[in-house]
C-alpha cells in the first residue's frame, strides 16, 4: 500500500514492524522488512466518491484504497453498502433529481446503486477509459461522464441521457491534459454549461450547453503544485463552482469569475470527495473526516 504524505516512522516490536501515518488516510500502516508488505492497521478514511441517499445515508467509494464496494459510512465507520462489484472499481459517485445512486467505474461503465445496496449495469460500452468524475445534468435530464486516458493524455466528456442511456453523446475530447483516477475533475451548473478543471494547465474550462468547443472560464486555479487531487462542484444555491485544495475549499461565483474562501480546514487535510445533497447542503471528506457543510442563506 502506498503513503501519501506519511509522518515519522517508528519501529513497533509488537508488530515487529515499522510504523506510519499515512497522510492521505489518516491511518496507520504497518511495514514488515521480513515480508516486503505493508499492511494497514486502521481503517483509511478518505474517498474520491462521495454522496447522500434521499434517506439520508452517506456512501463513499474508492477502489485503490477501500476495496471493490460502495462503502455505507457512520460514526463506526465504514460498512459494505454493496456486494463487491468485481474487478473494476468504483471512482466517483453522483445522484440525480430522483435520488437514484450512479457509480463510474474503471471500465468506463456507470453501475445504479439501489436504496437496498443492490447494483446493477445502467450504462456501458461508449468508452473502454476509466470514468474520472460523473455529473447530474438537471437541464438536459443526463448523466454527464468524464473519462480520462492516462496513456494518451487525453479526457473524453460524455452526455448519457437518463432515458436513452444505449445512446450516448460525445460532447468532445480533450488532449494533453493531466489524467489520473480523480482528474479531470468536473462539474454541470443549471444551465447545462460544463466545466473542466484541468491540473496540467491549471485552468478551468467552460462548455456551454450544446457547444463541442470549449472557452476558458478561469486560470491559475490553483495555488500549488503539491494540490493533485482536486475536486469540483457545482453549487447550484451558490450558483458557483466549488473548488478542493489541499487544506481549504475555493468558490468560484459564475458570475464574477473571482474566487473566495469557502471553508478552511480545521483538522485533517487532502479534501477529496464533495457532493451536493438534495437541500443544497454539502457533504465532503478530506483524510480522517466525514462532514457536511449546511446552508445557510444568511450566513
Amino acid at each position: 500500500d502506498s503513503i501519501s504524505g506519511a509522518g515519522p516512522m517508528i519501529w513497533s516490536s509488537a508488530h515487529s514492524a515499522f510504523l506510519v501515518g499515512n497522510g492521505v488516510g489518516a491511518n496507520i500502516v504497518s511495514y514488515n522488512p521480513s515480508t516486503a508488505r505493508a499492511e494497514y492497521l486502521t481503517q483509511y478514511v478518505n474517498a474520491l466518491g462521495i454522496v447522500e441517499t434521499d434517506d439520508g445515508t452517506v456512501l463513499v467509494c474508492d477502489g485503490d484504497h477501500l476495496g471493490g464496494s460502495i462503502l455505507s459510512v457512520s460514526s463506526s465507520g465504514f460498512t459494505p453498502f454493496t456486494e463487491d462489484l468485481g474487478e473494476e472499481y468504483c471512482r466517483h459517485l453522483e445522484r440525480d433529481f430522483d435520488g437514484n445512486i450512479y457509480a463510474g467505474m474503471t471500465d468506463g461503465s456507470i453501475w445504479k446503486i439501489a436504496a437496498d445496496g443492490s447494483a446493477t449495469s445502467w450504462v456501458s460500452g461508449y468508452s473502454d477509459d476509466p470514468v474520472v468524475s460523473l455529473h447530474y445534468d438537471s437541464k438536459n435530464n443526463a448523466i454527464v461522464s468524464f473519462t480520462g486516458n492516462h496513456f494518451k493524455s487525453t479526457a473524453t466528456i460524455w452526455r448519457i441521457p437518463f432515458d436513452t442511456p444505449e445512446e450516448a453523446i460525445r460532447v468532445m475530447e480533450l488532449s494533453d491534459v493531466r489524467i489520473t483516477d480523480a482528474l479531470p475533475a468536473g462539474a454541470v451548473d443549471n444551465l447545462g454549461n460544463i466545466y473542466v478543471l484541468e491540473r496540467a494547465a491549471n485552468v478551468i474550462y467552460k462548455i456551454s450547453d450544446g457547444a463541442s468547443t470549449a472557452t476558458t472560464f478561469a486560470s491559475n486555479v490553483l495555488y500549488h503544485d503539491a494540490i493533485t487531487v482536486p475536486r469540483m462542484e457545482y453549487l447550484s444555491r451558490e450558483d458557483a463552482l466549488l473548488v478542493s485544495t489541499i487544506g481549504n475549499y475555493e468558490l468560484w461565483p459564475l458570475g464574477s469569475r473571482k474566487k473566495s474562501t469557502f471553508a478552511t480546514n480545521n483538522g485533517g487535510v487532502d479534501n477529496f470527495g464533495i457532493n451536493e445533497t438534495k437541500n443544497g447542503d454539502l457533504i465532503a471528506i478530506h483524510s480522517g473526516r466525514v462532514f457536511r457543510f449546511i446552508y445557510s442563506p444568511d450566513s
